[in-house]
């Protein structure tokens, strides 16, 4: 029951797809992820105290040839409740820690020291929380970020225009705030200019010199990674228009799209902007 909730709990949130995979004939463990997240999962439980899960040997073999990230999750007591195990750790754990029984299984076992290098998460979020951070260590950021440039370049020489969508969704968020999270009492300004000549597609300034300088884009990796840089520029500049005036205030870069890839989403999370997907 502990892994059907988990796989009812994570379903039931836009955007997440599971389906089990067999890595072994006689496995049943490996789930694979798709949607907002792209991974492979080998899940174990155990209902109660002592808890001791098995991670059988051969399943390990077979995940390590996968191409997809993958991580091995031992929950205990609930689906809300467990250790999330990234690839390097089990293989650490495997190779260095963990006993191998006769019957084929590693044997870890907590508390104590067979899974000293892992916290437990206690709520679906958290563990979600710490999937994306793993995930986010296993992309090529360099890669990502190489191939944005050629793309900024090609947009630069080429000039950029303005689509329909993307001004219904800037002028959108100006007239609704409360979407990307904002309540109190604000003035909105489009396309916001800086003495660069830089323009931000929305500004909000709220009392006390309080900014939110938003950047939006559409879809697509290239253009969301640009647009989450961009969002980085504008709150460096405001925050620099505060300082050159003598003001203390605060200054939030956001960054708004129909969707943001899970790339994007941990790159935003290491720089400080927030993300908001909106599709209208």
């Amino acid at each position: 029951m502990i892994v059907k909730n988990f796989i009812s709990a994570l379903t039931e949130r836009e955007g997440y797809f599971i389906s089990r995979i067999r890595v072994t004939p006689k496995n049943r463990s490996v789930y694979e992820i798709t949607g907002k997240l792209n991974c492979i999962l080998s899940l174990h439980y155990i209902s109660h105290p002592p808890y001791r899960w098995g991670v059988t040997a051969n399943v390990v073999d077979k995940l390590r040839e996968q191409s997809k990230p993958w991580a091995v999750v031992l929950f205990f007591d609930s689906h809300e409740k467990g250790y999330l195990l990234t690839s390097t750790d089990v293989i650490y754990y495997t190779e260095k820690v963990w006993p191998l029984a006769n019957d084929g299984d590693y044997k870890p076992a907590a508390p104590g020291s067979y899974l000293a290098r892992n916290k437990p998460f206690y709520s679906l979020d958290e563990f979600l929380k710490q999937l994306f951070a793993f995930l986010g260590q296993t992309i090529n950021i360099e890669t990502i970020i190489e191939d944005t440039i050629e793309e900024a370049i090609k947009l630069r020489d080429q000039g950029r225009f303005e689509s329909e969508k993307h001004l219904h969704l800037k002028k959108y968020i100006s007239e609704h705030p409360e979407c990307i999270g904002l309540k109190r009492p604000l003035s909105a300004i489009l396309e916001y200019s800086y003495p660069t000549g830089d323009r931000v597609d929305v500004a909000f300034e709220g009392t006390n010199n309080d900014w939110i300088v938003v950047e939006v884009e559409l879809y697509g990796l290239s253009q969301t990674l640009i647009g989450l840089f961009q969002a980085v520029k504008y709150k460096a500049l405001q925050q620099a228009i505060l300082v050159s005036k003598n003001l203390e205030g605060t200054v939030e870069g956001v960054l708004v799209a129909n969707n943001i890839p899970s790339q994007v989403k941990y790159i935003a999370k290491l720089l400080g902007i927030k993300i908001f997907e909106i599709e209208l």
